[in-house]
């Protein structure tokens, strides 16, 4: 039996399928080719596509414990690197729970923030991970959602990296 047929790949097809997926994984900023249909139509169902300039929509949930412990520190980097930003909740979070988690986090300005659509906000992956960001820009949404608490430096890299990426019209 020889390596090959046991399975076995010689070094340098491993070696270029590395290569093939680091390089992939280097651009995950690059301008996209087509926007996410799902995730213009959440940007559009929040009210969003009539905001100007730099925004964020941020979808949160009390069962990601960080997401709501790190939201204040990561809305101050979003704000302070020019973003304005707008808060949904999950929407498979019910109100109770939602608003007993946004009290004991100590984050009032929370209570009222809409639940996202459940079915757009699925098919544009906001329902991942979370904190779950889109970036938009001249009323369009990033079509790639951030997910998850980061730092500083690297989150408003992140955003900018993604706002870069998308011209005005």
């Amino acid at each position: 039996m020889s390596a090959r047929s046991a399975g076995f790949v010689p070094c340098a097809c491993r070696c270029a399928s590395l290569l093939i997926a680091v390089a992939g994984a280097a651009t995950p900023h690059a301008a996209p080719v087509l926007p996410s249909a799902s995730c213009n139509a959440v940007w559009a169902a929040t009210g969003l596509s009539e905001v100007p300039g730099d925004h964020l929509l941020v979808v949160l949930s009390p069962r990601m414990v960080y997401a709501l412990i790190e939201w204040p520190r990561m809305r101050e980097a979003a704000v302070s690197a020019g973003f304005s930003v707008t808060v949904a909740r999950d929407p498979r979070v019910p109100p109770s729970e939602w608003s007993s988690a946004v009290e004991a986090a100590g984050l009032p300005e929370l209570s009222a923030a809409p639940r996202v659509d459940a079915d757009l906000a699925g098919s544009c992956g906001l329902l991942n991970h979370f904190p779950s960001t889109l970036v938009g820009r001249c009323g369009r949404p990033h079509p790639w959602p951030i997910l998850g608490v980061m730092p500083d430096a690297a989150w408003r890299s992140l955003l900018v990296q993604r706002r870069d990426a998308m011209a005005c019209p």
